[in-house]
């Protein structure tokens, strides 16, 4: 797969207008409009101890957290951890090795964050 991306220094427009959210772009085969998603850069500890509870911290870029907590997505991310070398990738079970997650599906799963901020 190609990875296209752009970064526009300024407003462009409003969702709906010309080409900002449009995800239906027939004229453009392969391309959509929007945000990049989630980005992330790094968790904490990156090796956690065994045996024994840890509270992992999950760091990184678009996020859907707001200061006010009427507009915070933050409960509804989730955490999914699999045996990295598992031919069925992220669609793959949670890893033999983890204990405190669990999924009703492969996409699915709980508890949610127990917080989130912006550094």
């Amino acid at each position: 797969p190609v990875n296209r991306g752009c970064c526009s220094r300024s407003k462009l427009g409003e969702e709906g207008e010309g080409w900002y959210g449009r995800y239906d772009m027939q004229e453009w085969p392969g391309w959509t409009s929007g945000d990049i998603g989630v980005v992330v850069k790094g968790f904490e500890p990156q090796s956690p101890p065994a045996d024994e509870p840890f509270t992992l911290s999950i760091h990184g870029a678009n996020f859907p957290w707001s200061s006010d907590q009427s507009r915070s997505l933050t409960n509804r991310q989730r955490l999914k951890i699999v045996d990295a070398d598992h031919a069925d990738g992220c669609a793959a079970p949670i890893a033999d090795t983890v204990r405190g997650i669990s999924c009703a599906s492969n996409h699915v799963c709980v508890p949610r964050p127990s917080e989130g901020s912006m550094d």
